[in-house]
């Protein structure tokens, strides 16, 4: 099963800053994506999810991205039967339907103020 633990503001905030002095430079800089709640509570609530995996990821025009996959108990990832999943919604797949999930907001350049 995946793990996670709780940590403190200082140290989730010294950790990101330590990220943020040695990468913010780079080009593709990505500090942050934001997720909207339901997104998420869809692929939480799906068969046999729980947990997440954040994966790191790069497009062909070299743009930073995360993909959020599902996982079993085992720590599996639970993924779609095809290979695309074309133009559809959320709203649109099937009920029990495994998603992968991309394109949140991101920062920089749409940062909170309140950043870690």
């Amino acid at each position: 099963m995946a793990k996670g633990e709780k940590i403190s503001k200082s140290k989730a905030r010294k950790w990101v800053n330590n990220y943020k002095a040695k990468h913010s430079k780079d080009k593709n800089y990505l500090s942050s994506m934001l997720f909207d709640k339901k997104i998420v509570m869809d692929m939480l609530n799906e068969d046999k999810c729980e947990g997440l995996r954040v994966y790191n990821a790069m497009d062909d025009e070299g743009k930073l991205h995360f993909v959020l996959v599902g996982t079993d108990a085992n720590g599996n990832n639970i993924l779609p039967p095809g290979d695309e999943y074309g133009a559809r919604t959320i709203q649109e797949s099937a009920d029990g339907e495994p998603i992968l999930v991309n394109d949140g907001r991101s920062c920089p350049p749409n940062c909170p103020p309140d950043e870690l």
